[in-house]
């Protein structure tokens, strides 16, 4: 579920509030650090996913609730029951596209099956599953893939056009939208480790070589990442560094690599910056997230043979993981065949035999 805004009729319960056994549960199924007692079965989670699923169990608590179905004595397993579920949504459905809905599911399964191990709720987890299957995104991804050098081409131009800008601030602003697009698109890396990266811990300097690093405990599959600067942005960078970055910090002291007007750039900020310059620049907002997708998709259909280079662009830890992207990269080649064809048959007229255009390459 979308996250910043609510969109469901009813506040979700606060961790606090939940029933003392569901929170006791919780917290036994976090537990971790004794290193005398068996950790709990959610002890690995990053706390993202932690908050997450907090957020989904306490939209499930404040349903039943609202329903007057929220037996404060039974524990977390003997509330689900398969009619509960189908009225929960119901009530969901009124409210979030099918994508959220799939994620509120699978949330409340994995808070259950971790706050009551050994819980008879597989049904639930095939349930969720279909409802991921089914769920279609409200907006199709095809409109919103640009393939990686119109990205970087964009964000060059945009450092170029930087140096045009009289006001030192201004300049400096556009400098960091471009390098910021370049390097993304380049190395597409998760938006979280994008926003934290900070000079001397992530980024290391050393003359014209640049080394970018995140410890295994930074990132989504708990594997250390290393990798170099973009070569071609090297030069970029110094230039940000040396004489953009410092005005934006106007005085300011941090070590944090991307700075905004008010000083390091946060999670929601690169959100928000870069939809707004891929309109700007390349004439369609691409989510930030988006950017990932785009880097391997390019690699599908300019590369296919190289879809190793998938799984080193993503840090992703299995190939299949990569493959689905190669689905986004066959939905565009039949979109461009099916362009090919209606403008061939729009240049030879109707009822002309023309030879259909070839479709390789």
């Amino acid at each position: 579920m979308p996250r910043g805004r609510r969109l469901l009729p009813l506040a979700p319960l606060a961790l606090k509030t939940w029933p003392d056994v569901d929170r006791q549960a919780w917290e036994t199924a976090r537990a971790g650090s004794d290193p005398l007692d068996d950790p709990g079965l959610a002890a690995h989670w990053r706390a993202v996913t932690a908050d997450h699923t907090v957020l989904c169990y306490g939209h499930w608590l404040a349903w039943l609730a609202d329903q007057s179905l929220l037996d404060p004595v039974l524990p977390p397993d003997g509330r689900i029951t398969r009619e509960r579920v189908h009225g929960y949504l119901a009530y969901l459905r009124r409210s979030l596209a099918p994508k959220s809905i799939a994620t509120m599911i699978t949330r409340l399964h994995e808070a259950v099956r971790v706050m009551a191990p050994g819980a008879d709720i597989g049904w639930l987890r095939t349930a969720a599953s279909r409802l991921e299957a089914q769920a279609v995104p409200a907006r199709s991804k095809m409109d919103r893939l640009v393939e990686t050098n119109r990205l970087v081409e964009a964000g060059l131009r945009l450092m170029s056009e930087a140096q045009s800008k009289r006001n030192p601030r201004t300049r400096a602003l556009h400098y960091r939208d471009g390098l910021l697009m370049a390097f993304l698109a380049l190395r597409p890396i998760r938006l979280s480790n994008l926003a934290m990266m900070a000079l001397g811990l992530h980024v290391l300097i050393d003359d014209d070589s640049v080394l970018v690093r995140f410890a295994g405990s930074e990132m989504k599959t708990h594997r250390p990442l290393e990798f170099p600067w973009p070569s071609s942005l090297v030069p970029h960078l110094h230039a940000y560094l040396t004489e953009h970055r410092p005005v934006l910090l106007e005085g300011l002291a941090s070590d944090a690599l991307w700075i905004g007007r008010l000083g390091p750039l946060d999670l929601k900020s690169v959100q928000q910056i870069l939809p707004r310059v891929t309109k700007r620049t390349v004439g369609v907002a691409i989510p930030s997230h988006f950017f990932r997708d785009c880097a391997a998709t390019t690699v599908a259909l300019r590369a296919p043979e190289e879809v190793a280079i998938i799984m080193s662009i993503l840090g992703h830890a299995t190939l299949r993981t990569s493959e689905r992207y190669y689905n986004h990269a066959a939905s565009l080649n039949a979109a461009r065949q099916l362009q090919d064809t209606v403008q061939h048959l729009r240049r030879t007229g109707p009822g002309t035999r023309g030879r259909r255009p070839s479709v390789e390459g």
